[in-house]
């Protein structure tokens, strides 16, 4: 049996680099790093077990700062070089009129991020579009396909945002990987069963906003207006934490941490002090048994308009 008090989980953490090439998140306060702490907090994960780095071409300038990371080490000959998960960004939205100029941006987007990251092939490559999986007849997954049979690409798969849409994925039987949207307030893919569905399927699971682009962390007297519904449940989440001895972040982690599907969770940081944060918490002890059937039954019915980022404007 697994002993959580002696484990080192690290190797199961990815650090979101969409902080450090972009203003992102509603509870960041300190906004964009600049390019030397930047490179400091990829230098504390990667020296500190975290052994992968997840971008995509629309974060800003994140995956430049990934390839002089890189590129740093392998003249210092480190082999501290870590695995990258970058995304192609979304080609149905862009209009494009033909066959030729859809694959035209897929190869160029791909052929730009190897580029900027100063790598030769990219570990995986997912569509950060799902609506990118159904349209014409799938065409943009064959090409796709192609990047992987050319070793290009090691591993393809696909950004979702919705249980349809990881059904979907299922059905198409392409994909090496699926990232997801997983969280203390977010049970989704728990009750419909997915996840279970989707390790038997012998497909990674990524899990991706562990703390609700920092939603969790905020306190319930401060939220926007648009997002007073989420007052209740952050007010219990709060009570819960401090049950046990825990704050908000502890509780939120340790949640996701010990869903035994996932393969990697996705954690973004502005500061090597909320990275060394995360660092600590994933090798804390599990939360009682009866904590984590009381979360699964107070937070199933959270609304989308609370656990889906794009319905908040």
């Amino acid at each position: 049996m697994l002993d959580l008090m002696k484990s080192n989980h690290a190797s199961r953490l990815t650090l979101g680099t969409a902080q450090l090439g972009s203003n992102y998140g509603i509870a960041n306060k300190t906004g964009m790093p600049k390019k030397k702490k930047s490179l400091k907090i990829i230098e504390y994960a990667i020296s500190h077990g975290i052994n992968s780095l997840d971008t995509a071409s629309g974060y800003g300038n994140s995956e430049m700062l990934i390839g002089e990371y890189i590129e740093c080490q392998r003249l210092k000959n480190t082999g501290k070089v870590p695995s990258v998960i970058t995304k192609v960004p979304s080609v149905w939205s862009n209009n494009f009129l033909t066959l030729n100029e859809r694959h035209q941006f897929i190869e160029q987007t791909i052929l730009n991020s190897l580029s900027r990251m100063r790598i030769s092939q990219l570990d995986s490559c997912l569509l950060h579009d799902p609506l990118d999986m159904i349209i014409n007849h799938g065409e943009i997954i064959k090409y796709m396909m192609q990047f992987k049979e050319k070793e290009i690409v090691k591993k393809i798969g696909v950004s979702v945002y919705e249980p349809q849409e990881v059904e979907i994925a299922m059905e198409l039987e392409c994909f090496d990987i699926i990232q997801v949207p997983i969280n203390i307030l977010d049970q989704r893919l728990i009750q419909k069963n997915l996840l279970r569905k989707l390790s038997t399927a012998n497909i990674e699971i990524q899990g991706r906003s562990i703390y609700l682009q920092g939603l969790i962390l905020m306190n319930p007297n401060e939220l926007p207006e648009n997002l007073q519904g989420a007052k209740i449940f952050l007010e219990k989440l709060d009570s819960m934490a401090k049950s046990e001895g825990l704050d908000l972040m502890e509780m939120a982690l340790l949640y996701v941490r010990d869903i035994p599907e996932l393969s990697k969770i996705i954690i973004g940081c502005e500061t090597i002090k909320q990275l060394k944060q995360n660092l600590r918490i994933i090798n804390l002890p599990p939360l009682a048994k009866e904590v984590v059937s009381e979360i699964k039954d107070f937070f199933q019915f959270v609304p989308s308009e609370i656990i889906d980022p794009r319905k908040w404007n």
